[in-house]
């Protein structure tokens, strides 16, 4: 099976599951990118405010066609309470090229629960069903989670 697990990360917590859900998939790996600056306390704001407003952002152009994969991974850090607004437009941009899915979603909450309204707005912008879901708070990913 083709894999391609696709994220975005504002801090290194989703790429850091991405990398090593990728690895051990033997999967391709495709980071978004926009060009919004999201560091410190007013990044952090903004975003929040743009996931919870579903405002779409610019990406840069991908280097992976999803179409060309029986498998999308895709991760998103929980922003709000939702997921981030990059993944929402990689989301909505690629949905009808979609085959089968997989979420992730990373959490600054202790608490990972927060990742299944994640889940919930990936599956609604998609209409699809994952096949697989993980979502880890901040201290299951500083500790070992493999």
């Amino acid at each position: 099976m083709k894999t391609l697990v696709v994220y975005y990360s504002r801090t290194g917590n989703t790429k850091k599951l991405g990398d090593e859900a990728a690895a051990a998939l033997g999967a391709d790996v495709e980071e978004l990118k926009d060009k919004k600056n999201r560091k410190g306390p007013i990044g952090f704001l903004l975003s929040g405010m743009e996931a919870k407003r579903k405002t779409p952002v610019h990406l840069e152009e991908l280097t992976h066609n999803p179409a060309e994969y029986d498998l999308v991974v895709v991760g998103s850090p929980v922003w709000a309470n939702d997921m981030c607004s990059p993944v929402r437009t990689f989301l909505v941009q690629h949905r009808e090229e979609l085959k089968h899915v997989a979420w992730f979603c990373t959490s600054g909450s202790i608490d990972p629960k927060y990742a299944a309204r994640g889940f919930a707005a990936m599956t609604e912008a998609t209409g699809l069903t994952p096949v697989a879901t993980l979502g880890l708070g901040r201290l299951q990913i500083r500790d070992d989670h493999s």
